[in-house]
């Protein structure tokens, strides 16, 4: 039961989140900077949050309807063990890796503020795909 409360209680945060990041993303589309670089890792870090979720909720209800002996929660569910197990286990580290993007950016302003290639847009959606890529490259055996 903790599982299923824990889960909830993400699933709000995570909407919380998207909600919060729409709210800046409308507030700063009328600047001159419409399109930051730290909104679209807040974005990643999103996504991943809300993948993580939805992977728990399936984890749960597929164990829920094991233990109740459900049909129609067995039905919901048609992956397998392992595929969801995969999944769950590469938006965690998917998550772990967004926040060392935020972090690797941060650094790039302060410290590194003279190397403008850094900071720039291409720069952050190339290593956005990197941590994906890396994300599911981590699991495997």
């Amino acid at each position: 039961m903790w599982t299923l409360t824990n889960v909830t209680l993400s699933i709000i945060i995570s909407i919380s989140v998207i909600v919060y990041v729409i709210i800046i993303y409308i507030s700063k589309k009328n600047s001159k900077k419409s399109f930051h670089v730290s909104l679209v890792l807040t974005c990643n870090t999103s996504i991943t949050i809300i993948g993580s979720c939805i992977s728990l909720i399936l984890m749960t209800l597929s164990s829920i309807g094991g233990d109740r002996n459900i049909t129609s929660l067995k039905s919901i569910i048609f992956w397998g063990c392992h595929i969801r197990g995969y999944l769950a286990i590469v938006f965690v580290i998917s998550i772990y890796l967004s926040y060392i993007l935020q972090a690797a950016y941060r650094l790039f302003r302060i410290v590194y503020h003279k190397y403008k290639y850094l900071r720039t847009m291409s720069t952050f959606i190339y290593y956005i795909l990197i941590q994906w890529i890396l994300s599911f490259v981590f699991v495997l055996p």
